[in-house]
């Protein structure tokens, strides 16, 4: 019998890269619940706060203007190597503020300890209003900067870390690099979408146990998740 198309897309997914370990399309347009599309199940529960908005290319994605958030609890596999990546549209760039698009916080929101995050602006945090890219590396905190993104513009944008050099993407390129030895101290985290301080839309995030080259990130960027 065959499988439904959104299962085949996702064991084809998982065949052309075998580290991937969560994806999420957002295209459920409604609900509190957004479907992981890869083999891990990984759900993400959807908060007060958050709304459904037209995606990147078509479908839907995940909005947020300051009060909510998207949490998947509980997030024990963040380890090196690693790499997340998402669509974004950012609503709001405020100088001073600071957007998380995704990432890994030791706790429910960005007040907690960033492990391994994405920001379209961290105000408050190195040089401001920047694309920023954050590692906790051996308990130090790590940033990789870019110029700042444009409002109301989708753009992709990854991060990865291999154990010796933190790397930006920005649309399939790489714009930013730190190098650094040093592993990401496990534990129980949360893996958070567009959350409380964040007025941004996101789309098809991924997550990956591998530290994909900007190639690897340019073929995904031009890939939807499976629905």
């Amino acid at each position: 019998m065959a499988l439904p198309s959104f299962r085949a897309a996702a064991l084809r997914r998982r065949e052309q890269h075998p580290n991937l370990i969560a994806a999420w399309g957002f295209d459920e347009g409604t609900g509190s619940t957004a479907r992981d599309s890869s083999e891990h199940n990984l759900p993400l529960s959807i908060s007060g706060g958050v709304t459904w908005v037209t995606g990147h290319s078509g479908g839907t994605a995940l909005a947020n203007s300051g009060s909510g958030g998207a949490i998947r609890a509980n997030w024990t596999s963040l380890s090196v190597p690693t790499t997340i990546m998402c669509w974004a549209k950012p609503t709001d760039l405020t100088a001073g503020t600071s957007r998380a698009l995704i990432g890994v916080w030791s706790g429910t929101d960005t007040t907690s300890s960033t492990q391994f995050a994405i920001w379209a602006q961290r105000g408050d945090f190195s040089t401001s209003n920047v694309l920023q890219g954050n590692v906790r590396v051996d308990n130090g905190l790590v940033a990789v900067n870019h110029t700042a993104l444009a409002l109301n513009t989708w753009v992709h944008v990854a991060l990865s870390f291999d154990g010796t050099t933190i790397r930006l993407f920005r649309d399939g390129i790489e714009v930013s690099a730190f190098s650094i030895t040093g592993g990401i101290t496990g534990g129980t985290y949360n893996f958070l979408v567009v959350p409380s301080t964040t007025n941004a839309q996101v789309d098809d995030v991924r997550v990956f146990n591998a530290a994909l080259t900007a190639a690897q990130v340019a073929s995904f960027m031009g890939d939807p998740v499976a629905p």
